[in-house]
């Protein structure tokens, strides 16, 4: 049977995340916060491990809040983190950090320490500045300098307007986003409208590089319930211009966000377009459900014709390996259903939807709430698809 020929994964995440406060406050003039996670992770055919191999990793990650507000207009935040890991030789490979780390970032704060003798498994640690960041704040602006963490969008799964360290559509963790090195502007016009200016540093592997930096001008509104929102600017590589819409019909909650790409002269990619739309509801009983579409028009684009069937292409190798193909399809489906059983358990489950090349994942989820600052989450990635071919889940581990 086809089935019992695919090659598939299977994650089992469980981390406990306690939190605790060390010095003073955070919330006030000045305090020290800390918090620890575990990861526990189980996975069957890692590339390059043998049919049928398991891998296994064990990651601690501690991380250290030095935050305060010391007047109603300054306040500071620095976030240090600490990860020691242990695993197979297969699997920590593919965990271990790239050049993503230091992509819009001007300062490289980090510093790792990789044992490569071992050959069945590998010992690691990272210590890195995730955040180090000052606002200051105004009645006419709000200006914040350093390493913060920058979201825009609006969707779950997929958000073209979010160019700054973007969740990915299968991140189980969304609690904390890391910083990129930038100087933002927030300019209120109205309760419900403003401006934000965002210059981000990039920087290549040795030093910073315009190419890689970004200079983007954000404007939002609310119009008869509905939030609407236009940027463009310079981003890495290129340009970008785009707008999103959200709002509600009928207790539907409807989105759309488009954008489209156009590259420097040194940039290596094409000029492409991007859109997400979706739809979710809430039930009276709690269940939400939700989906969403993409249309990822980089890979539709004629410079990247081919490259399913041609494993060398190099084109499809450079953006592959610089972190900017998000996905190697064009269309996709995307489907959330969350359900709070009790209100200290609570569950999710996800289906990812190729509809270029039919292949899918699902994800499953529960997360247990063991005290106020403590939680622990368990969860799955199972893909289907033809292992065969160069498919978006069918060819994963």
């Amino acid at each position: 049977m086809l089935f019992l020929r695919l090659v598939f994964l299977v994650l089992l995440l469980c981390w406990v995340t306690p939190a605790w406060g060390m010095i003073g406050d955070t919330d006030g003039t000045f305090g020290v916060d800390g918090s620890a996670r575990m990861l526990l992770l189980g996975a069957r055919g890692m590339p390059n491990a043998g049919q049928g191999a398991h891998d296994a990793l064990t990651q601690g990650n501690f991380r250290f809040l030095l935050g305060g507000k010391p007047t109603d207009w300054f306040d500071f935040e620095i976030n240090a983190v600490m990860s020691t890991t242990v695993a197979t030789a297969g699997l920590s490979r593919s965990m271990r950090t790239r050049g993503g780390w230091i992509r819009n970032r001007t300062v490289d704060t980090r510093w790792e320490w990789i044992d490569e003798e071992l050959s069945e498994s590998d010992i690691y640690s990272m210590g890195f500045i995730d955040r180090a960041n000052l606002k200051i704040k105004h009645e006419l602006l709000d200006i914040t300098i350093g390493r913060q963490a920058i979201s825009f969008g609006t969707g779950f799964f997929w958000n073209p307007l979010d160019v700054f360290r973007p969740f990915g559509a299968t991140q189980f963790d969304r609690d904390y986003k890391g910083g990129v090195d930038a100087l933002r502007v927030d300019i209120p016009v109205g309760d419900f409208s403003g401006l934000t200016l965002v210059g981000v540093a990039g920087r290549d592997v040795k030093e910073a590089s315009w190419l890689r930096s970004s200079v983007l001008l954000r404007g939002y509104t609310t119009f008869h319930g509905w939030d609407l929102t236009a940027q463009g600017g310079k981003i890495f590589g290129g340009y970008q211009l785009g707008g999103a819409i959200a709002g509600d019909v009928h207790g539907v909650s409807v989105l759309s966000e488009l954008s489209w790409y156009q590259p420097d002269s040194q940039d290596i990619s094409p000029a492409y377009g991007m859109g997400v739309v979706g739809v979710g509801y809430r039930f009276l009983s709690g269940l939400y459900l939700g989906m969403e579409y993409l249309y990822n028009g980089l890979v539709m684009t004629r410079e990247l014709e081919g490259f399913r069937e041609n494993s060398s292409h190099q084109l499809f190798e450079a953006l592959n390996q610089s972190g900017r193909l998000m996905h190697i399809s064009g269309n996709l489906l995307g489907s959330l259903a969350q359900y709070e059983f009790i209100p200290i358990l609570s569950g999710s489950f996800v289906v990812l939807y190729s509809l270029s090349d039919k292949s899918l994942l699902v994800q499953p989820g529960l997360s247990l709430s063991i005290s106020d600052e403590s939680d622990l989450v368990v969860g799955g990635m199972i893909p289907y698809g033809n292992s065969e071919e160069i498919t978006e889940f069918g060819s994963l581990p």
